[in-house]
Order: C-alpha cells, then sequence, then structure tokens
C-alpha cells in the first residue's frame, strides 16, 4: 500500500478504527497497539 493510497483511504477512518479496537480490546492501551499497527 502506498502512502496516497493509505492517507485517502485509511487516514479518514482512523477514529471509527480506534472506536472498534477498543470495543473489541476492552482496553484502551490495547486499542492504540492495534491503530498504530495500521
Amino acid at each position: 500500500m502506498t502512502w496516497n493510497i493509505f492517507h485517502e483511504q485509511v487516514f479518514p477512518i482512523r477514529h471509527k478504527l480506534y472506536r472498534f479496537a477498543l470495543r473489541i480490546t476492552g482496553s484502551v492501551h490495547e486499542a492504540e497497539d492495534v491503530v498504530q499497527e495500521v
């Protein structure tokens, strides 16, 4: 994935990804780790 594709497709939904990860993990720290990997 190029930076341009990432910036256009993933970056705008980063908050949704974080909330989803938080719901799944139940932990702020784990959710931050998950989203950081994206």
